[in-house]
């Protein structure tokens, strides 16, 4: 089977690999109606001629921003995170890959603490959106994100936004 990109923006989606299980996954937000779901898409990239598998089923559905890119594999906790989820800024979704990969992956949604928010994008407002992307560090056992750098316009200016996320396990 061959990388779906219907319904999907231009500028979205973001490609991490799964050592553990020898998967590179695709995730991107993909709209039928107008509004986005998270959409994920994996290849199994330790049998011979790997094929994409545009299947996989959530068990949650998963709104999220029309430019979405903040997905990334945690080997800490064994565990893809996902941020960006529309109209929730106040935590994050952590997606269990399942044995067989045919059945629903799960969804879990984990708070930050209290008054703590991450300013995701939400918009195609390339105004607040720079092409920094979702990744895990292993050395800082975070996810550093830089979603924009200074006030966003073409000469920059301002200051950057930086925000760290420590995933639990």
């Amino acid at each position: 089977a061959g990388f779906d990109r219907t319904g999907q923006t231009a500028n979205s989606g973001i490609m991490f690999f799964v050592p553990e299980r020898g998967l590179v996954i695709f995730a991107d937000g993909t709209s039928a109606s107008g509004s986005y779901t998270l959409r994920l898409q994996y290849m199994d990239v330790t049998v011979d001629q790997p094929n994409w598998v545009t299947s996989v089923t959530l068990a949650a559905p998963i709104a999220v921003c029309n430019y979405f890119s903040t997905a990334a594999w945690c080997p800490d906790n064994h565990r893809i995170i996902v941020g960006a989820v529309a109209g929730d800024n106040s935590g994050v979704y952590e997606i269990a890959i399942p044995s067989p990969l045919s059945a629903p992956w799960p969804v879990t949604r984990v708070p930050f603490g209290p008054g703590q928010t991450i300013d995701f994008p939400v918009t195609d407002d390339l105004t607040r959106w720079s092409y920094k992307r979702w990744t895990y560090n292993p050395k800082t056992k975070s996810i550093v994100y830089l979603p924009r750098t200074g006030d966003g316009s073409p000469g920059g200016g301002g200051d950057d936004t930086v925000f760290v996320y420590r995933p639990r396990g």
